[in-house]
């Protein structure tokens, strides 16, 4: 029996927090289609995000490769050119004729672009991965780039030292809301498998208690900082917690997806950590507003000067609600 994916009008974040795969006769697509395992049926999409995108490219690649991989293209034409011109379907190699005049990126978007996992993290290829992402999505914005660059970059350098797997990433800016959305993810072993790497954790057995972790300070490591935002040398615990940090601070949204746990954080709000349907690997998708106006610098200081003067230990859970 095939698996199907049906995915909706809104190819979102909502979406990917009630996705679900079921059983599929693959006889129903025609003669010559039963050695297809997997059909993906995108043919009612009409808007997507990056949240979207990369969540379910990495459920397309996480599949048991049993058979082949029918996917069916969004029936309205500019859905289907937009998802061309982000290249949803290179990275995946089907529907590589690109009939149409491909514009600069600039101030709009960033393609999606594969993580190999040859790449050294902290290495001069992840550094200009992510100069490029934000220099496009912000290309007026040095300041903004640094938020960018510093949050990319602990994501990426997580995906390579510790998901085991390939990955991949890419960005959009909204103008009506002046947003930029990210996300970055992985099918490969989950948070929960790589925090058990370090003994103390050898234990662990929930995911939600994994993210709960992992947002913590000094999970792993130490603060260590060098000559540019995004070369801050920090393990996975810290790097997840500043960005929890960064993302308190100037009012945006993070959601991360790992295995069968879902973390949400509304800026300052209460913290929910609960239960979701199982992502195969890790998703991270963060939310940055560019009418934020303090510097990258100015936030990595008061959250230096907060976590020295009260340390966090993983057993607070002050500001975390769990559902």
């Amino acid at each position: 029996m095939a698996k199907k994916i049906n995915c909706p009008s809104n190819l979102n974040l909502t979406w990917l927090q009630y996705v679900s795969v079921v059983d599929f006769d693959a006889q129903e697509l025609g003669e010559g289609k039963e050695y297809i395992s997997l059909f993906v049926d995108m043919s009612k999409v009409t808007f997507c995000t990056p949240a979207g995108l990369c969540g379910l490219h990495e459920m397309i690649r996480s599949h048991p490769h049993q058979g082949l991989i029918f996917v069916n293209h969004p029936e309205k034409s500019d859905t289907y050119q937009y998802l061309q011109r982000m290249d949803f379907y290179d990275n995946l190699q089907i529907f590589k004729d690109k009939n149409f005049v491909c514009h600069s990126a600039s101030g709009r978007f960033k393609e999606m672009t594969l993580i190999a996992k040859d790449i050294q993290p902290r290495s001069s290829v992840v550094n200009n991965l992510c100069k490029e992402i934000a220099c496009v999505v912000a290309p007026d914005d040095r300041d903004f780039q640094d938020f960018l660059l510093f949050c990319i970059g602990e994501m990426i350098n997580n995906v390579i030292q510790h998901s085991h797997s390939t990955g991949i990433t890419c960005a959009q800016f909204y103008p009506k809301t002046n947003e930029i959305e990210v996300a970055i993810a992985d099918h490969g072993r989950g948070i929960k498998a790589g925090l058990k790497d370090n003994p103390q954790f050898y234990s662990l057995e929930s995911d939600l208690d994994a993210l709960e972790i992992a947002t913590q300070p000094d999970t792993s490591g130490t603060f260590d900082s060098s000559s540019e935002p995004y070369a801050i040398k920090m393990n996975s615990g810290n790097g997840l917690y500043y960005l929890k940090k960064i993302i308190e601070k100037s009012h945006g949204h993070l959601d991360i997806f790992s295995h069968s746990a879902h973390y949400y954080q509304n800026g300052n709000q209460p913290i929910t950590i609960k239960l979701s349907r199982c992502f195969a690997g890790t998703l991270v998708v963060f939310r940055l507003n560019r009418d934020y106006t303090s510097t990258l610098q100015e936030i990595l200081r008061e959250i230096r000067e907060e976590t020295s003067t009260a340390q966090q230990t993983t057993s607070d859970l002050s500001d975390i609600q769990f559902e």
